[in-house]
């Protein structure tokens, strides 16, 4: 008898640990497509089985184990933070590419390169008439044009980068938001030690760092217990165990400042992701196009005037005067406040001292659009503000190519993950045909082995109980 009850005991054993193995399989499927998740995987541990010593055999459920690979999730991880730089880049930079449009031949072209060839037009036309009032409003025009293009391109890069600004911001935001999710996850691990292994935990751990990749770059290490801490740059510090260390942002003189807990510029750790890409834009790239728009603007300006000063015109009453400036600026940004003086179209001196009434001025005028300009690298005007625009189209068309090629790796990575932690359903159905097989074997097992115990009892019912 003692034997028979052994057996039904190993049998229930056998049977909770298949019924166990059902609840993981069905938890795996149910989860197929959960942000973060792992496929989790039984392991079955024979009973000891002795026919004479009493082992009545049977299996019992080991550790419930998770296919979770940390380097593939590195992988991930690390592609979707070089994405993210690249995807977010391409795309402001996209914004900026049309304010330095090179296509000039347009003669209702309205940016700065067109208005530039405009102007030098209207010198030429100036050198066939040159006492032409006609010809000398022409200049005018030309030149407010002019000075309104570089007004809107210079105002449009501070636009950008306002809402590059605005965008970290938003950014850091969300990083803080994330730290928190992961600061309580790793409370719940110190407070409960089954948190650790608890699989719907550890998806919306890699499922939040995985959101974080894609904001910025960092590294983790996970503790003893099973916390996470996270790195910013792999320096500094961001959530250690249950303490986080929020991020801040200020802005001063146009310069954008990523800031740690205590109020220190860490801006130089923040290298990946979408605030990595928004810091380099803000700091780096639209401060170095705006200096080189302001370059272009102040040599316009200093050549043209150089040139009109020192050349004459001759006012109403029949007399030569000295050449008046056509542009006033602000040296500390050139482009944006570039604006015509109050000159008017006598005043424009296209004549020289040497030649009153002529147009010697305005042919030197008309010779500036080729001549090299020192300031300007030795470059002419056209030259320089095509350098502009190339160097904006070539780190536009460096981001974008970085794009597709991080693009592919992403995608590389998570398929090597999904290989390696993935849940695959025509696995899980497989298990679940082979666990429900063996659960219903041990069943009707145990529907024997009660009959027979049952059986026995009766068999050895108490005298006078009515047998």
């Amino acid at each position: 008898m003692s034997n028979i009850l052994a057996t039904l005991s190993a049998t229930a054993s056998s049977f909770s640990a298949y019924e166990q193995a059902l609840e993981v399989v069905s938890n795996n499927t149910t989860n197929s497509t959960t942000p973060g998740y792992a496929d989790q995987s039984v392991n079955f541990e024979a009973n000891a089985f002795s026919s004479t010593d009493g082992g009545a055999g049977g299996v019992t459920l080991g550790p419930v184990e998770t296919s979770r690979d940390p380097y593939a999730e590195y992988n991930v991880q690390s592609a979707q933070t070089e994405l993210n730089y690249s995807s977010t880049l391409a795309s402001q930079l996209q914004s900026i590419e049309p304010l330095f449009d090179l296509n000039t031949s347009s003669g209702s072209d309205s940016g700065v390169g067109g208005t530039l060839n405009q102007l030098f037009q209207s010198f030429s036309q100036l050198t066939v008439n040159p006492n032409d009032s006609s010809y000398r409003q022409a200049v005018l025009n030309a030149a407010g044009n002019l000075a309104t293009a570089f007004n809107t391109a210079s105002n449009a890069l501070t636009s950008a980068a306002d809402t590059a600004q605005s965008d970290a911001q938003s950014n850091v935001a969300s990083i803080n938001s994330l730290l928190g999710q992961i600061q309580e996850i790793n409370q719940q691990k110190e407070e409960n030690n089954a948190a650790a292994s608890d699989p719907g935990i550890d998806a919306q751990l890699y499922s939040d760092l995985e959101n974080l990749s894609q904001l910025v770059n960092f590294t983790t290490t996970t503790s003893s217990d099973g916390e996470t801490n996270i790195y910013l740059g792999g320096q500094q510090p961001l959530l250690i165990g249950g303490h986080l260390y929020s991020l801040g942002t200020s802005s001063a003189n146009g310069q954008l400042k990523i800031l740690d807990s205590s109020g220190n510029d860490i801006s130089a750790s923040v290298t990946g992701g979408s605030l990595g890409a928004l810091v380099n834009l803000t700091n780096n790239l639209i401060p170095g196009y705006q200096t080189q728009l302001n370059q272009l603007a102040q040599g316009i300006a200093d050549n043209v005037n150089n040139k009109l000063t020192s050349g004459t015109y001759t006012d109403a009453s029949g007399t030569t005067q000295p050449g008046v400036a056509l542009f006033t600026y602000n040296s500390a940004a050139a482009a944006k406040t570039l604006a015509l003086t109050s000159i008017t179209p006598t005043q424009i001196a296209a004549a020289s001292s040497a030649d009153p009434g002529g147009n010697d001025n305005a042919v030197a005028l008309t010779n500036l659009q080729t001549a090299a300009i020192p300031v300007l690298s030795n470059l002419t005007f056209a030259e320089y503000y095509g350098t502009i625009g190339s160097n904006v189209g070539s780190d536009s068309g460096q981001a974008q190519n970085d794009q597709t090629t991080q693009q592919q790796l992403l995608s590389q990575a998570q398929t090597l993950r999904s290989n390696i932690s993935g849940v695959s359903l025509d696995q899980e159905a497989t298990l679940m045909t082979e666990y429900q097989t063996s659960y219903d074997a041990i069943s009707k097992l145990m529907t024997v082995l009660q009959s027979i115990v049952q059986n026995v009892l009766d068999l050895i019912a108490l005298p006078g109980s009515g047998a």
